[in-house]
Protein backbone atom coordinates (compact mmCIF):
# COMPACT_ATOMS: atom_id res chain seq x y z
CA UNK A 1 0.00 0.00 0.00
CA UNK A 2 1.87 3.31 -0.94
CA UNK A 3 2.93 6.06 1.93
CA UNK A 4 2.16 9.36 1.84
CA UNK A 5 3.87 11.85 2.84
CA UNK A 6 2.23 15.23 3.81
CA UNK A 7 3.04 18.92 3.88
CA UNK A 8 1.47 21.48 5.20
CA UNK A 9 1.56 24.52 7.81
CA UNK A 10 0.12 24.45 11.27
CA UNK A 11 -2.21 26.93 10.46
CA UNK A 12 -4.23 23.84 8.29
CA UNK A 13 -4.27 21.18 10.73
CA UNK A 14 -8.01 20.73 10.22
CA UNK A 15 -8.01 20.66 6.54
CA UNK A 16 -4.98 18.42 6.78
CA UNK A 17 -7.11 16.11 9.49
CA UNK A 18 -10.13 16.08 7.17
CA UNK A 19 -7.59 14.96 4.01
CA UNK A 20 -6.03 12.30 6.54
CA UNK A 21 -9.90 11.11 6.94
CA UNK A 22 -10.12 10.64 3.69
CA UNK A 23 -6.64 8.59 2.96
CA UNK A 24 -7.55 6.44 6.23
CA UNK A 25 -10.91 5.50 4.44
CA UNK A 26 -9.43 4.52 1.19
CA UNK A 27 -6.58 2.38 3.32
CA UNK A 28 -3.74 4.72 2.32
CA UNK A 29 -1.30 5.02 5.23
CA UNK A 30 0.29 8.57 5.63
CA UNK A 31 2.85 10.33 7.16
CA UNK A 32 2.39 13.41 9.09
CA UNK A 33 5.26 15.41 10.65
CA UNK A 34 6.13 15.48 14.05
CA UNK A 35 3.16 13.24 14.76
CA UNK A 36 4.73 10.10 13.39
CA UNK A 37 7.83 10.78 15.33
CA UNK A 38 8.74 8.85 18.28
CA UNK A 39 10.15 10.38 21.67
CA UNK A 40 14.02 10.58 21.08
CA UNK A 41 14.38 10.47 17.79
CA UNK A 42 15.83 13.33 16.01
CA UNK A 43 12.90 14.75 13.93
CA UNK A 44 14.90 16.23 10.76
CA UNK A 45 16.73 12.89 9.84
CA UNK A 46 13.60 11.01 10.55
CA UNK A 47 11.37 13.67 8.55
CA UNK A 48 13.75 13.69 5.57
CA UNK A 49 14.05 9.89 5.64
CA UNK A 50 9.92 9.51 5.77
CA UNK A 51 10.22 11.77 2.58
CA UNK A 52 12.99 10.05 1.01
CA UNK A 53 10.82 6.90 1.20
CA UNK A 54 7.36 8.04 0.46
CA UNK A 55 5.72 6.92 -2.14
CA UNK A 56 3.79 10.38 -2.81
CA UNK A 57 4.53 13.76 -1.68
CA UNK A 58 1.24 15.99 -1.05
CA UNK A 59 2.19 19.45 -0.76
CA UNK A 60 -0.67 21.67 1.02
CA UNK A 61 0.14 25.34 0.01
CA UNK A 62 -2.76 28.06 1.21
CA UNK A 63 -3.15 32.08 2.44
CA UNK A 64 -1.73 30.96 5.65
CA UNK A 65 0.96 29.31 4.36
CA UNK A 66 2.01 32.56 2.39
CA UNK A 67 1.40 34.66 5.37
CA UNK A 68 4.39 33.07 7.36
CA UNK A 69 7.46 34.71 6.86
CA UNK A 70 9.10 31.11 7.38
CA UNK A 71 8.09 27.51 7.98
CA UNK A 72 10.11 24.50 8.04
CA UNK A 73 6.97 23.10 5.84
CA UNK A 74 9.70 24.72 3.13
CA UNK A 75 12.50 22.42 4.19
CA UNK A 76 10.45 19.21 3.61
CA UNK A 77 9.52 21.12 0.05
CA UNK A 78 13.58 21.45 -0.48
CA UNK A 79 13.88 18.08 0.25
CA UNK A 80 10.79 16.64 -1.61
CA UNK A 81 12.97 18.84 -4.87
CA UNK A 82 15.93 16.98 -3.93
CA UNK A 83 14.33 13.49 -4.12
CA UNK A 84 12.06 14.38 -7.24
CA UNK A 85 15.50 14.54 -9.28
CA UNK A 86 16.02 10.61 -8.84
CA UNK A 87 12.56 9.77 -10.27
CA UNK A 88 11.61 9.38 -14.19
CA UNK A 89 9.96 12.20 -15.05
CA UNK A 90 6.50 10.07 -16.42
CA UNK A 91 6.83 9.10 -12.76
CA UNK A 92 4.11 11.16 -10.19
CA UNK A 93 5.65 11.71 -6.92
CA UNK A 94 4.94 15.27 -6.11
CA UNK A 95 1.27 16.44 -5.50
CA UNK A 96 0.58 20.04 -5.22
CA UNK A 97 -2.95 20.70 -3.43
CA UNK A 98 -4.53 23.89 -2.92
CA UNK A 99 -6.35 24.56 0.69
CA UNK A 100 -7.73 28.18 -0.72
CA UNK A 101 -7.22 29.93 -3.48
CA UNK A 102 -3.23 31.14 -3.70
CA UNK A 103 -0.36 30.50 -6.27
CA UNK A 104 2.30 27.53 -5.44
CA UNK A 105 5.85 28.71 -5.02
CA UNK A 106 8.43 29.05 -8.32
CA UNK A 107 10.47 26.66 -6.75
CA UNK A 108 13.16 25.60 -9.35
CA UNK A 109 12.54 21.57 -9.93
CA UNK A 110 15.55 21.47 -12.76
CA UNK A 111 16.59 23.82 -15.52
CA UNK A 112 13.13 23.81 -17.65
CA UNK A 113 10.59 23.43 -14.89
CA UNK A 114 9.28 24.89 -11.42
CA UNK A 115 6.65 23.62 -9.01
CA UNK A 116 4.12 25.51 -10.69
CA UNK A 117 4.63 23.51 -13.37
CA UNK A 118 2.91 20.95 -12.18
CA UNK A 119 -0.60 20.25 -12.10
CA UNK A 120 -2.50 21.03 -8.97
CA UNK A 121 -5.55 19.91 -7.22
CA UNK A 122 -7.74 22.77 -5.64
CA UNK A 123 -9.89 21.03 -2.73
CA UNK A 124 -11.09 24.54 -1.55
CA UNK A 125 -13.09 24.43 -4.88
CA UNK A 126 -14.76 20.87 -4.49
CA UNK A 127 -13.43 18.90 -1.64
CA UNK A 128 -15.17 15.05 -2.84
CA UNK A 129 -13.80 15.79 -6.73
CA UNK A 130 -10.44 16.59 -5.48
CA UNK A 131 -9.93 13.93 -3.05
CA UNK A 132 -10.98 11.57 -5.92
CA UNK A 133 -8.55 12.79 -8.36
CA UNK A 134 -5.97 12.59 -5.50
CA UNK A 135 -6.41 8.82 -4.68
CA UNK A 136 -6.96 8.37 -8.07
CA UNK A 137 -3.20 8.67 -8.62
CA UNK A 138 -2.14 6.60 -5.19
CA UNK A 139 -4.41 4.51 -5.34
CA UNK A 140 -6.29 3.66 -8.81
CA UNK A 141 -7.90 0.20 -7.27
CA UNK A 142 -9.08 2.08 -4.07
CA UNK A 143 -10.48 4.97 -5.62
CA UNK A 144 -13.28 2.53 -8.11
CA UNK A 145 -13.96 1.00 -5.31
CA UNK A 146 -14.92 4.43 -3.62
CA UNK A 147 -17.08 4.92 -6.88
CA UNK A 148 -18.68 1.71 -6.84
CA UNK A 149 -20.03 2.23 -3.35
CA UNK A 150 -20.95 5.58 -4.05
CA UNK A 151 -23.68 3.62 -7.12
CA UNK A 152 -24.15 0.84 -4.74
CA UNK A 153 -25.17 3.38 -1.81
CA UNK A 154 -27.22 5.71 -4.52
CA UNK A 155 -31.21 4.08 -4.08
CA UNK A 156 -32.11 6.18 -7.11
CA UNK A 157 -29.35 4.49 -8.92
CA UNK A 158 -30.86 1.98 -11.66
CA UNK A 159 -30.78 -1.28 -9.97
CA UNK A 160 -28.97 -2.74 -12.77
CA UNK A 161 -26.36 -0.92 -11.74
CA UNK A 162 -26.14 -1.22 -7.82
CA UNK A 163 -26.26 -4.94 -8.26
CA UNK A 164 -23.53 -4.40 -11.08
CA UNK A 165 -21.88 -2.36 -7.99
CA UNK A 166 -22.00 -4.70 -5.44
CA UNK A 167 -20.78 -7.77 -7.71
CA UNK A 168 -17.96 -5.47 -8.28
CA UNK A 169 -16.75 -4.69 -4.77
CA UNK A 170 -16.83 -8.84 -4.14
CA UNK A 171 -13.96 -8.73 -6.75
CA UNK A 172 -12.06 -6.45 -4.72
CA UNK A 173 -9.24 -8.44 -3.71
CA UNK A 174 -7.59 -7.40 -0.59
CA UNK A 175 -9.70 -4.67 -0.50
CA UNK A 176 -12.47 -6.64 0.22
CA UNK A 177 -12.80 -5.24 4.32
CA UNK A 178 -13.42 -1.74 2.88
CA UNK A 179 -16.26 -2.98 0.89
CA UNK A 180 -18.28 -4.91 4.08
CA UNK A 181 -20.03 -2.51 6.04
CA UNK A 182 -21.71 -0.91 2.20
CA UNK A 183 -22.22 -4.51 0.85
CA UNK A 184 -23.91 -5.48 4.71
CA UNK A 185 -26.47 -2.45 4.50
CA UNK A 186 -27.14 -3.74 0.74
CA UNK A 187 -28.51 -7.22 2.61
CA UNK A 188 -31.79 -5.38 3.79
CA UNK A 189 -32.36 -3.48 0.31
CA UNK A 190 -36.00 -4.39 -1.01
CA UNK A 191 -34.35 -5.90 -4.02
CA UNK A 192 -34.18 -9.37 -3.52
CA UNK A 193 -31.69 -10.08 -6.47
CA UNK A 194 -29.56 -7.12 -4.61
CA UNK A 195 -29.57 -8.98 -1.30
CA UNK A 196 -28.27 -12.15 -2.92
CA UNK A 197 -25.55 -10.43 -5.06
CA UNK A 198 -24.48 -8.62 -1.52
CA UNK A 199 -24.22 -12.25 -0.01
CA UNK A 200 -22.43 -13.57 -2.35
CA UNK A 201 -19.73 -10.74 -2.51
CA UNK A 202 -19.33 -11.11 0.77
CA UNK A 203 -18.53 -14.91 0.39
CA UNK A 204 -15.61 -13.70 -1.11
CA UNK A 205 -14.11 -12.02 1.24
CA UNK A 206 -11.12 -13.86 3.35
CA UNK A 207 -12.17 -12.56 6.62
CA UNK A 208 -15.33 -10.72 7.78
CA UNK A 209 -15.75 -8.32 10.56
CA UNK A 210 -17.70 -9.19 13.58
CA UNK A 211 -20.30 -5.95 12.35
CA UNK A 212 -20.58 -8.25 8.81
CA UNK A 213 -21.22 -11.27 10.65
CA UNK A 214 -23.63 -9.36 12.53
CA UNK A 215 -25.25 -8.33 9.40
CA UNK A 216 -25.60 -11.90 8.05
CA UNK A 217 -27.55 -12.96 10.86
CA UNK A 218 -29.96 -10.90 11.16
CA UNK A 219 -30.34 -11.45 7.30
CA UNK A 220 -31.32 -14.37 8.23
CA UNK A 221 -35.32 -13.40 8.62
CA UNK A 222 -35.55 -12.59 4.17
CA UNK A 223 -37.78 -14.40 3.01
CA UNK A 224 -36.25 -15.12 -0.23
CA UNK A 225 -35.58 -18.71 -0.52
CA UNK A 226 -32.45 -18.07 -2.35
CA UNK A 227 -30.76 -15.40 -0.60
CA UNK A 228 -31.15 -17.34 3.13
CA UNK A 229 -29.30 -20.15 1.63
CA UNK A 230 -26.43 -18.06 0.21
CA UNK A 231 -26.79 -16.93 3.78
CA UNK A 232 -26.57 -19.92 5.53
CA UNK A 233 -23.54 -21.32 3.41
CA UNK A 234 -21.61 -17.86 4.18
CA UNK A 235 -21.94 -18.57 7.87
CA UNK A 236 -21.26 -21.76 8.04
CA UNK A 237 -17.86 -21.66 5.52
CA UNK A 238 -17.36 -18.66 8.38
CA UNK A 239 -18.08 -21.50 11.21
CA UNK A 240 -16.21 -19.93 14.56
CA UNK A 241 -16.32 -16.79 14.39
CA UNK A 242 -19.98 -16.83 13.72
CA UNK A 243 -20.41 -19.11 16.07
CA UNK A 244 -19.05 -16.45 18.59
CA UNK A 245 -21.22 -13.45 17.42
CA UNK A 246 -23.92 -15.51 17.18
CA UNK A 247 -23.71 -16.33 21.10
CA UNK A 248 -22.83 -12.71 21.90
CA UNK A 249 -26.51 -11.56 20.16
CA UNK A 250 -28.40 -14.38 21.97
CA UNK A 251 -26.18 -13.59 25.35
CA UNK A 252 -27.06 -9.83 24.77
CA UNK A 253 -29.00 -8.81 21.99
CA UNK A 254 -32.99 -7.55 21.28
CA UNK A 255 -35.74 -9.96 21.28
CA UNK A 256 -35.14 -10.10 17.27
CA UNK A 257 -31.28 -10.75 17.02
CA UNK A 258 -31.29 -13.57 20.25
CA UNK A 259 -34.14 -15.01 17.59
CA UNK A 260 -32.07 -14.96 14.89
CA UNK A 261 -28.73 -15.92 16.59
CA UNK A 262 -30.51 -18.93 17.87
CA UNK A 263 -31.60 -19.82 14.11
CA UNK A 264 -27.83 -19.15 13.32
CA UNK A 265 -26.52 -21.81 15.46
CA UNK A 266 -29.08 -23.91 14.45
CA UNK A 267 -27.59 -24.07 11.55
CA UNK A 268 -23.85 -24.27 12.76
CA UNK A 269 -24.75 -26.47 15.40
CA UNK A 270 -21.51 -28.88 14.47
CA UNK A 271 -19.01 -25.99 15.68
CA UNK A 272 -21.36 -24.74 18.43
CA UNK A 273 -20.02 -26.46 21.23
CA UNK A 274 -18.97 -23.62 22.94
CA UNK A 275 -22.47 -22.14 22.76
CA UNK A 276 -24.08 -24.83 24.80
CA UNK A 277 -24.22 -22.92 28.18
CA UNK A 278 -25.98 -20.07 26.55
CA UNK A 279 -28.33 -22.37 24.67
CA UNK A 280 -29.68 -24.09 27.87
CA UNK A 281 -30.28 -20.68 29.51
CA UNK A 282 -31.95 -19.84 26.31
CA UNK A 283 -34.64 -22.90 27.66
CA UNK A 284 -35.89 -20.73 30.11
CA UNK A 285 -36.65 -17.84 28.12
CA UNK A 286 -40.80 -16.74 27.89
CA UNK A 287 -40.35 -16.36 23.92
CA UNK A 288 -42.04 -20.01 23.21
CA UNK A 289 -40.18 -19.76 19.35
CA UNK A 290 -36.78 -18.89 20.74
CA UNK A 291 -36.59 -21.84 23.74
CA UNK A 292 -37.89 -24.31 20.99
CA UNK A 293 -34.83 -23.20 18.81
CA UNK A 294 -32.95 -23.70 21.40
CA UNK A 295 -33.54 -27.41 22.22
CA UNK A 296 -33.41 -27.74 18.16
CA UNK A 297 -30.03 -26.85 18.07
CA UNK A 298 -28.80 -28.19 21.73
CA UNK A 299 -30.57 -31.44 19.64
CA UNK A 300 -28.20 -30.67 16.49
CA UNK A 301 -25.23 -30.37 18.60
CA UNK A 302 -25.03 -33.96 19.24
CA UNK A 303 -23.63 -35.69 21.79
CA UNK A 304 -21.41 -33.22 22.80
CA UNK A 305 -25.41 -31.63 24.25
CA UNK A 306 -26.42 -35.10 25.87
CA UNK A 307 -24.88 -34.79 29.35
CA UNK A 308 -26.39 -31.25 29.69
CA UNK A 309 -29.81 -31.72 28.79
CA UNK A 310 -29.99 -35.35 30.93
CA UNK A 311 -28.62 -32.58 33.71
CA UNK A 312 -31.28 -29.94 32.53
CA UNK A 313 -34.54 -32.81 33.10
CA UNK A 314 -34.04 -33.08 36.76
CA UNK A 315 -33.70 -28.73 36.80
CA UNK A 316 -36.33 -27.21 39.27
CA UNK A 317 -37.32 -24.96 36.48
CA UNK A 318 -40.63 -26.37 34.67
CA UNK A 319 -39.40 -24.75 31.50
CA UNK A 320 -36.30 -25.94 31.29
CA UNK A 321 -37.35 -30.07 31.70
CA UNK A 322 -39.54 -29.34 28.90
CA UNK A 323 -37.45 -28.05 26.43
CA UNK A 324 -34.27 -30.23 27.48
CA UNK A 325 -36.72 -33.38 26.84
CA UNK A 326 -37.85 -31.88 23.52
CA UNK A 327 -34.23 -31.33 22.77
CA UNK A 328 -33.70 -34.86 23.52
CA UNK A 329 -36.77 -36.45 21.20
CA UNK A 330 -34.86 -34.03 17.91
CA UNK A 331 -31.53 -35.96 18.53
CA UNK A 332 -31.14 -37.87 15.43
CA UNK A 333 -29.49 -40.71 17.66
CA UNK A 334 -30.75 -42.10 20.99
CA UNK A 335 -28.79 -43.84 24.01
CA UNK A 336 -30.25 -45.85 26.27
CA UNK A 337 -29.63 -43.51 29.29
CA UNK A 338 -31.59 -40.39 27.20
CA UNK A 339 -34.50 -43.05 27.20
CA UNK A 340 -34.56 -44.56 30.28
CA UNK A 341 -34.57 -40.94 31.52
CA UNK A 342 -37.59 -39.55 29.44
CA UNK A 343 -39.52 -43.16 30.52
CA UNK A 344 -38.99 -41.44 34.25
CA UNK A 345 -39.56 -37.87 33.36
CA UNK A 346 -42.85 -39.21 32.48
CA UNK A 347 -43.61 -39.94 35.76
CA UNK A 348 -42.81 -36.10 36.87
CA UNK A 349 -45.47 -34.18 39.19
CA UNK A 350 -45.62 -31.80 36.75
CA UNK A 351 -48.15 -32.36 33.49
CA UNK A 352 -46.93 -30.45 31.00
CA UNK A 353 -42.97 -31.89 31.52
CA UNK A 354 -44.93 -35.43 31.10
CA UNK A 355 -46.41 -34.62 27.98
CA UNK A 356 -43.29 -33.07 26.27
CA UNK A 357 -41.39 -36.69 27.64
CA UNK A 358 -44.35 -38.34 26.21
CA UNK A 359 -43.79 -36.50 22.93
CA UNK A 360 -40.21 -36.90 23.09
CA UNK A 361 -40.46 -40.52 22.98
CA UNK A 362 -42.83 -40.75 20.47
CA UNK A 363 -40.82 -38.45 18.47
CA UNK A 364 -37.71 -41.36 18.82
CA UNK A 365 -40.35 -44.04 18.54
CA UNK A 366 -39.32 -46.00 21.44
CA UNK A 367 -42.32 -47.23 24.47
CA UNK A 368 -45.23 -45.60 21.86
CA UNK A 369 -47.54 -47.47 24.40
CA UNK A 370 -46.66 -46.02 27.52
CA UNK A 371 -46.60 -42.38 25.93
CA UNK A 372 -50.13 -42.36 24.19
CA UNK A 373 -51.15 -43.77 27.95
CA UNK A 374 -50.15 -40.88 29.84
CA UNK A 375 -50.98 -38.26 26.91
CA UNK A 376 -54.49 -39.62 27.30
CA UNK A 377 -54.69 -39.34 31.05
CA UNK A 378 -53.74 -35.59 30.59
CA UNK A 379 -56.27 -35.19 28.29
CA UNK A 380 -58.46 -36.45 31.21
CA UNK A 381 -57.07 -33.62 33.17
CA UNK A 382 -59.50 -30.57 33.10
CA UNK A 383 -58.00 -28.62 36.05
CA UNK A 384 -54.48 -28.48 34.12
CA UNK A 385 -55.29 -27.18 31.17
CA UNK A 386 -51.71 -26.32 29.93
CA UNK A 387 -50.58 -30.13 29.84
CA UNK A 388 -53.88 -31.16 28.40
CA UNK A 389 -53.51 -28.78 25.61
CA UNK A 390 -50.47 -30.14 24.92
CA UNK A 391 -51.44 -33.48 24.85
CA UNK A 392 -53.98 -32.52 22.27
CA UNK A 393 -51.09 -30.70 20.20
CA UNK A 394 -48.94 -34.31 20.42
CA UNK A 395 -52.08 -36.46 19.38
CA UNK A 396 -52.75 -33.78 16.39
CA UNK A 397 -49.62 -33.59 15.34
CA UNK A 398 -48.02 -36.77 16.06
CA UNK A 399 -49.86 -39.86 17.35
CA UNK A 400 -51.89 -40.27 13.72
CA UNK A 401 -49.04 -39.90 11.74
CA UNK A 402 -47.06 -42.37 13.28
CA UNK A 403 -46.36 -45.39 11.00
CA UNK A 404 -47.54 -48.83 12.15
CA UNK A 405 -49.07 -47.69 15.07
CA UNK A 406 -52.94 -48.25 14.36
CA UNK A 407 -53.37 -51.13 16.63
CA UNK A 408 -51.36 -49.57 19.72
CA UNK A 409 -53.48 -46.60 19.68
CA UNK A 410 -56.86 -47.93 19.53
CA UNK A 411 -55.56 -50.35 22.31
CA UNK A 412 -54.65 -47.54 25.03
CA UNK A 413 -57.89 -45.60 23.55
CA UNK A 414 -59.72 -48.97 24.57
CA UNK A 415 -57.71 -48.71 28.14
CA UNK A 416 -60.35 -46.63 29.11
CA UNK A 417 -63.93 -47.27 30.26
CA UNK A 418 -65.18 -44.80 27.64
CA UNK A 419 -64.91 -42.10 25.98
CA UNK A 420 -67.39 -40.43 27.97
CA UNK A 421 -64.39 -40.01 30.60
CA UNK A 422 -62.11 -38.00 28.35
CA UNK A 423 -62.84 -34.02 28.60
CA UNK A 424 -65.91 -33.47 26.26
CA UNK A 425 -63.26 -30.84 24.73
CA UNK A 426 -60.96 -33.94 23.60
CA UNK A 427 -64.26 -36.17 22.72
CA UNK A 428 -63.07 -34.98 19.01
CA UNK A 429 -59.44 -35.37 18.88
CA UNK A 430 -60.21 -38.59 19.50
CA UNK A 431 -62.57 -39.30 17.05
CA UNK A 432 -61.02 -37.33 14.51
CA UNK A 433 -57.47 -39.00 15.37
CA UNK A 434 -59.74 -42.42 14.93
CA UNK A 435 -61.08 -41.37 11.80
CA UNK A 436 -57.74 -39.95 10.09
CA UNK A 437 -56.27 -43.41 11.23
CA UNK A 438 -58.42 -45.53 9.19
CA UNK A 439 -57.49 -49.17 10.25
CA UNK A 440 -60.18 -51.80 11.19
CA UNK A 441 -59.60 -51.13 15.03
CA UNK A 442 -59.86 -47.15 14.62
CA UNK A 443 -62.72 -48.40 12.84
CA UNK A 444 -63.74 -50.62 15.45
CA UNK A 445 -63.54 -48.50 17.87
CA UNK A 446 -65.64 -45.32 16.72
CA UNK A 447 -68.69 -48.08 15.83
CA UNK A 448 -68.93 -49.30 19.30
CA UNK A 449 -69.04 -46.24 20.58
CA UNK A 450 -71.92 -45.02 18.13
CA UNK A 451 -69.23 -43.12 15.91
CA UNK A 452 -69.24 -42.91 11.98
CA UNK A 453 -66.59 -44.41 10.79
Amino acid sequence: MPHVFISYVKEDNAAVDHLCEELTAYGIPFWRDKKDINPGERWKRTLKRAIDGGDFFIACFSDAYWRRNETFMNQELRWALEQMRFHPLDRVWFIPVLLSECKIPDYVVDGLETLQDFQYVELYKGWNEGVRRIIRVIDPDGARVRELIAVLEDVEAPIVDRINAADQLGKAGTLAEATQEPLSKALFDSNSTLRATAVLSLSRASSLTDRTLTALILGLKDTDKDVKARTRSVLRRVGKPAVRVATALLESGDSEQRLLATVALTYLAEQAIDSIPQLLHALTDDDDTLHQLAAWALARIGDAAESHLLAALVSPDTRVRCRAAQALGYRATHTEEARNALLKLMSDEDGMVRAFAADALLARGENRGEAVRVLLGLLQQREDAASSAKARHVFTQRVASLAGYESVFAEALESHQSLARIASGHTTVIVDLLRSIGSPEAKAVLKARGYQA
